[in-house]
């Protein structure tokens, strides 16, 4: 490899890939913390005004920034870089909330969702060879 093809690696993921790897874990922290509180106080789907209370947690906020903060971060990366890159690369927000759903909520992880971690890993290596 010679070095302007390490220098052109370097720069896609200081640009692109870690960006977007950002983006995508403030995207999966916002889902965390929804669904820790959701956990304690159900989100009722009888009626919409019974859940307007859930606007004063602190915890939904927390993950209404996250979440648009993911969003305008995805959004300013559109604007600079292809499509056929910044999308694609979202699919990290999957191995997020799987690491997220292992480490803080306790779920099982099968060996399917295993294999869609190794899929998705592999696809954003892919995608990211210039």
């Amino acid at each position: 490899m010679t070095k302007s093809e390490r220098n052109n690696m370097k720069s896609t993921f200081l640009t692109l890939v870690l960006p977007v790897a950002f983006a995508c874990l403030l995207n999966a922290a916002g889902n965390s913390l929804w669904k820790y509180q959701f956990q304690k106080t159900p989100f009722l789907y009888t009626n919409i005004s019974d859940n307007l209370h859930f606007l004063a947690s602190p915890v939904v906020w927390g993950g209404i920034i996250s979440f648009t903060t993911s969003m305008l971060l995805i959004f300013m990366l559109l604007s600079k870089h292809n499509i056929s890159y910044i999308v694609p690369l979202t699919a990290l927000t999957y191995v997020f909330n799987i690491l997220a759903a292992y480490l803080i909520f306790h779920e099982r992880i099968t060996i399917f969702q295993l294999s869609g971690i190794v899929l998705i890993i592999t696809g954003v290596i892919f995608v990211t060879k210039q």
